[in-house]
């Protein structure tokens, strides 16, 4: 209830109980009635309560200041005879409302009128009330915080007698009494119950019946198409462990499927390179022939280490941080003096 104020801008125009509105400016219009009236007259009576100009002045000034903060261009609207229809309007609306207010005697809490003010977005700054910006608003339109308030808990009193008689319903004692009986009757009842498989048996059905039941229904006797398999599954992982292949099986495959196996020949082989550089001298070479031996010396004292000893001193990027492996590689892939 409390959220639908903030989205409504027109009043409830239904007639809640027999009232006497009495519009002096019905014939002439109201600018006509408003240029010749003195601030003390009325604009309307409702039920011998007055609305007076100056009231209806401020609702217009009121719905100005709203246009304005929320950025809207077509102020001219304002003098239009429908929008200012409109506030009387509402505010005839609320002079109704809030004689049904004291008669229902609706009541607002101090915390419901609370939760509202603080979740009016107009009052909250970065998501959160702000006291600063509510004083500061109430102060620019001439109001104090209790004036505020009492005008917040007046329009949340009449919201509820607008919300809530939508939602009434009205029946005569008639229509009242007859549900009544229709609810609360009671009936005896004797309940039997009949089982097909007890009398089954008791039945015969000629098979010329039933064929002509079945020509008659072939539809309900339809069903997709269905084909029984049976098969075996074998797994080749499942069998190998079982199988026991001799020697001589071997050799009759190998004989028999020669070609599957023949290719060229390949082998593995690692190094350690030891270079002296794109342009060698006889003074580089000595030198790296030098530190050949001494690797060599290193090798052959522990050939275990050959791999560690090809990251150490192999100046080949690709094999020396693989400990020197060149991998598999067929006849001619190297290098002659490699080769031989």
């Amino acid at each position: 209830m409390l959220e639908a104020i903030r989205s409504r801008s027109q009043g409830w125009l239904a007639k809640l109980i027999l009232i006497l509105i009495t519009v002096p400016f019905a014939l002439f219009g109201i600018d006509a009635y408003l240029k010749n009236a003195g601030s003390g007259a009325s604009v309307a009576k409702v039920d011998g309560d007055k609305i007076s100009i100056q009231e209806y002045r401020n609702a217009m000034q009121s719905l100005r200041d709203r246009m304005q903060r929320e950025g809207s261009k077509d102020l001219a609207a304002l003098d239009s005879p429908a929008v200012k229809q409109s506030v009387l309007d509402r505010l005839i609306n609320t002079r109704v409302l809030n004689a049904e207010v004291i008669d229902r005697k609706f009541k607002i809490s101090n915390e419901q009128l609370t939760q509202f003010i603080i979740g009016l977005p107009e009052f909250q700054q970065g998501g959160k009330f702000s006291q600063e910006v509510y004083d500061k608003l109430l102060s620019q339109n001439q109001m104090t915080p209790s004036q505020f308030e009492n005008k917040m808990r007046g329009e949340l009193l009449v919201e509820q007698v607008r919300d809530g008689i939508p939602g009434l319903a009205f029946t005569s004692s008639a229509v009242e009494e007859s549900v009544l009986k229709v609810e609360h009757q009671q009936r005896e009842v004797t309940v039997a119950e009949i089982k097909s498989k007890d009398f089954i048996s008791q039945v015969k059905v000629d098979p010329a019946e039933v064929k002509a039941y079945y020509e008659k229904h072939k539809d309900k006797f339809k069903v997709p198409e269905q084909v029984k398999l049976e098969f075996v599954m074998l797994s080749a992982n499942n069998l190998i462990p079982q199988m026991q292949v001799t020697d001589e099986e071997s050799k009759k495959f190998y004989q028999e499927n020669a070609s599957k196996f023949q290719g060229d020949e390949q082998r593995r082989a690692s190094h350690i390179l030891i270079g002296f550089g794109a342009s060698p001298t006889p003074a580089s070479k000595a030198e790296a022939k030098k530190k050949a031996e001494q690797v060599l010396a290193e090798v052959k004292k522990n050939p275990t280490k050959f791999a560690d000893l090809a990251k150490k001193y192999s100046q080949d990027p690709g094999s020396g941080e693989k400990g020197g492996d060149l991998g598999l590689f067929a006849r001619g892939a190297m290098v002659k003096p490699f080769e031989d």
